[in-house]
């Protein structure tokens, strides 16, 4: 069987369970990420975000307004932002990208991010005396 290695594709600000990408990582795990683009969080012309966070015109509403990871069926929000370079994994499960926002507001998002994800192969070093 073949492991998946790589994903890339679109995360879209409206999707309020996130992208799933069918990755499926294991603690320890080394992953690489790369994201751009910009999305809308709102109708109003300041709710602009890049990975990264909202653009700094945007009153601030107590979200972060931005990427970030979750992985299998831990809640935990890992920030990406616009990527992250040899992340080591933190548990083990399927690998999901969501845009944050208010909750019960992702009906009024536009836009995704463009998103690639790698997953580096371990390489095992021994030493011998």
């Amino acid at each position: 069987m073949h492991e998946q290695m790589t994903w890339t594709g679109k995360v879209e600000a409206r999707l309020a369970q996130g992208q799933k990408t069918g990755l499926q990582l294991k603690k320890g795990d080394v992953i690489s990420v790369v994201a751009s683009g910009y999305v809308r969080f709102g109708t109003l012309e300041n709710q602009w975000a890049d990975p990264a966070s909202a653009i700094p015109t945007h009153v601030h509403d107590g979200y972060d307004h931005k990427l970030v990871a979750l992985i299998g069926d831990d809640e935990t929000h890992y920030p990406i932002g616009t990527g992250v370079l040899n992340w080591i994994v933190p548990s083990d499960g399927e690998l999901t990208f969501l845009f944050v926002d208010t909750p019960n507001w992702y009906v009024d998002n536009s836009g995704a991010f463009d998103v690639t994800v790698i997953k580096q192969k371990q390489v095992i070093v021994s030493f011998v005396n």
